[in-house]
């Protein structure tokens, strides 16, 4: 958690790098966030500052992981160029006597004539209130903010607490309050933990509970501390304190499990493939957690990265695949709508063959229908056995007229039919196929997943190409190629069986086909969820493309087909498969959907947890 002591830490470190440097350049790389290069001598800094409502803060960032892409400039950040760029960082600090949430960076600009003017950057890194200010550091006024609002007020910072400061001397205060705080009715029930969270000023949960692990008092309740038990607390807290107050911290990151290997570079490694490995982090060290549940880094911007990049990764993952679903969903009702009215023509279209058993029955008992009849009963030869039947009858018409307008009427139904056929087929089909796009986005796991569903989507009308996720650009055009047609990646899955048989399989329509006909060979499996939709699986033969495959490795790509499916959640799954030699694309159809002969069904499990994509780190 970003508690105050760690904003300490974090501007202490900024203030010894930043100090004496230039701001070289500011650009914005996402709607909360902002990247200044600050040049220092021969050195050149990035340092990162972001209002994101889950990932406030300030960091420096190496220039290989910057953010990709930059905005058009707003006004805030022209206003930041106008009046930063060139300008002299004077000092880092966290204002006020207290460790709020908050830093401040003091620039020396130069205004008109070249007279030095300070400027204030006020990053409030507050959790979803963040934000970014430019203050006058004359008048004290907002020039502008990053949210709206703040520009033509006095800067107000937040109220102090009334919270004790982690300074040295802290210890005979601390004693006294916790003693009032044990004999009070609100200290019965209250943790040791949840208790220095309320009495010190910048110490967060995870700070309080590896100080209260410290002393030993982890979980107990604060009337039952003895006096020796606070005592030995306060010590903690006067030993941190002095810690702190010389500068002495030890950024720590949590972790949910031990690390196979404790290197910058496996570390980075497991947390872009599970950013939930990093669980919180600290600016002391968590010397009460498990020694392999723990790493010490040197730099609290280095913790920052670790924690926060792949997690913003993962958020903007979610959020995409959320827009695309929803996306997908209103146009899978609108074709389900549409499918039932086409399927309420066919059931009318039905009765065409109604209307012309009346007008044989008619023409073949002429003698039976008096002119100026409105009905008339005739014997039904067709039923076994034959019974009287009533027929309705137009009185202006003769008796070869209402036979006549029987099969007239007949003919257009047959043609209504088929045409409510045609349609509801087309629509059977889009709907299979949107359906599997729904599957497609429910396994995506990065963003360059969802820059194929996309890409799949313009191209078959259903998204705008200019708006395609959600935020006015395409993933070509993020990449700096706007408008140009993408191939699909062959970045398929890919799993090893117990036999050393390699399975690939398709992440979405447009890697399916890819995968299905122009990487697979004639002899190698190609199997699929029988009638729902999923992804193509192709296990591929080892040596003479007649070589037997043995029947585990079988049902390990019938599993995968299974799991990669829309059955994914049932008990058991029907897989097919076939040689792909027999595996044909009908012109016309969506991407992914084929037909298929000479297969075999295979009853499995959509269960892989004994199979490991080739690859993937294990779990920390």
């Amino acid at each position: 958690m970003l508690d105050g002591l760690f904003i300490d830490a974090l501007s202490r470190e900024l203030n010894g790098t930043l100090r004496t440097g230039r701001v070289a350049a500011i650009w914005m790389s996402d709607a909360t966030t902002l990247i200044w290069e600050v040049r220092r001598g021969s050195q050149q800094y990035f340092l990162l500052l972001s209002a994101h409502p889950r990932a406030a803060r300030l960091q420096l960032v190496p220039e290989e992981e910057l953010p990709d892409g930059r905005l058009p400039a707003t006004a805030f950040v022209q206003l930041l160029r106008k009046h930063l760029e060139g300008a002299r960082v004077q000092q880092v600090v966290q204002p006020g006597k207290g460790r709020e949430r908050i830093i401040r960076i003091e620039l020396d600009t130069r205004g008109e004539g070249g007279v030095a003017h300070p400027m204030h950057l006020v990053a409030e890194l507050i959790g979803t209130r963040a934000n970014l200010l430019l203050v006058d550091g004359v008048t004290g006024m907002v020039l502008d903010s990053l949210r709206p609002g703040r520009a033509g007020n006095p800067y107000e910072p937040p109220a102090p607490q009334d919270k004790l400061l982690l300074q040295p001397g802290v210890h005979d205060e601390f004693v006294r309050r916790l003693r009032w705080l044990t004999t009070s009715e609100r200290g019965q029930e209250l943790p040791v933990e949840r208790a220095l969270v309320e009495m010190l000023d910048g110490v967060g949960p995870l700070v309080a509970r590896e100080f209260a692990g410290r002393a030993g008092l982890a979980g107990v309740c604060c009337s039952h501390l003895k006096e020796e038990e606070k005592e030995r607390l306060a010590l903690v807290l006067e030993e941190a304190a002095t810690a702190c107050a010389a500068g002495n911290f030890r950024p720590t990151l949590l972790l949910a499990g031990p690390l196979q290997s404790s290197s910058l570079s496996s570390v980075r490694a497991l947390t872009r493939t599970q950013p939930e490995a990093v669980v919180d982090f600290a600016a002391v060290e968590l010397s009460s957690f498990p020694e392999t549940h723990r790493l010490v880094l040197d730099s609290p911007s280095l913790v920052l990265q670790l924690f926060y990049a792949p997690r913003l990764v993962a958020w903007r993952v979610a959020e995409r695949r959320q827009y695309l679903t929803r996306k997908v969903k209103d146009e899978l009702a609108r074709v389900l709508r549409r499918r039932e009215k086409q399927r309420e023509e066919v059931a009318r279209a039905a009765n065409a063959d109604e209307w012309r058993k009346l007008g044989e029955l008619l023409l073949s008992q002429l003698h039976l229908v008096p002119r100026g009849a409105t009905e008339v009963e005739l014997l039904d030869y067709y039923a076994v056995p034959p019974r009287p039947i009533r027929v309705t009858l137009d009185p202006a018409l003769s008796a070869q007229e209402n036979a006549a307008l029987y099969f007239s009427r007949y003919s257009r139904a047959k043609r209504a039919q088929v045409a409510a056929r045609e349609q509801l087929e087309k629509s059977e089909a889009e709907a299979e196929y949107l359906e599997g796009v729904l599957a497609e986005l429910s396994w995506a796991e990065s963003e360059a997943d969802l820059d194929e569903i996309e890409a799949e989507l313009k191209q078959a009308g259903l998204l705008p190409a200019a708006a395609a996720n959600g935020r006015g650009e395409s993933g070509s055009q993020r990449r700096g190629h706007p408008g140009k047609e993408e191939l699909p990646s062959r970045n398929f899955r890919r799993f090893v069986t117990e036999d050393g048989f390699e399975i690939l399989v398709g992440r979405n329509n447009r890697q399916n086909e890819e995968l299905t006909f122009h990487v697979a060979r004639p002899r190698d499996l190609w199997f699929h969820a029988q009638k729902i939709p999923g992804a193509h699986v192709i296990l591929r033969r080892l040596g003479a493309a007649d070589a037997p495959i043995p029947e585990r490795s079988i049902l390990a790509a019938a599993r995968l087909a299974a799991y990669f499916s829309r059955g994914a959640g049932n008990a058991r799954v029907a897989v097919d498969y076939t040689e792909r030699r027999f595996v044909r694309k009908p012109p016309g159809t969506p991407p992914g959907f084929v037909t298929y002969t000479s297969f075999k069904t295979v009853d499995v499990p959509p269960e892989i947890t004994d199979l490991r994509e080739a690859g993937k780190s294990p779990a920390c």
